[in-house]
């Protein structure tokens, strides 16, 4: 199941070999699940569950010392919403923003509201 390898570890190590947000996006882009992802995001029921999963994700505490162990994956939940012009993509933004310990997600998420607010 491509939700599995999304959110299991040789995706997470890829991904965070990035040395910046647009190298972090071109390899997300360029994994066969993100593809997938996409697929599911662009159908209304899709959407709305992968905007539940980020919330889900969103809901553990993490210590204030460590990174959230789900931040590249909510980051490419993002990614894949946005992509396909989800409808849900300013509640998953808002609600990365809200979210503490997260680097990338955050970064996806900024650069979506500056885009979103300079339309």
């Amino acid at each position: 199941m491509f939700i599995a390898r999304i959110e299991g570890p040789e995706f997470h190590f890829t991904v965070r070999q990035a040395a910046g947000l647009s190298m972090f996006k071109r390899i997300v882009r360029a994994h066969e699940c993100f593809h997938t992802l996409c697929d599911v995001a662009s159908t209304k029921f899709g959407a709305k569950k992968i905007l539940e999963r980020i919330d889900f994700l969103a809901s553990f505490d993490t210590k204030p010392q460590c990174e959230n162990p789900y931040d590249i994956i909510m980051a490419t939940y993002l990614l894949a919403l946005d992509e396909v012009g989800s409808r849900h993509v300013k509640k998953a933004t808002r609600r990365i923003l809200s979210t503490q310990q997260l680097w990338w997600a955050k970064q996806v998420a900024q650069r979506i509201l500056r885009e979103i607010e300079g339309e």
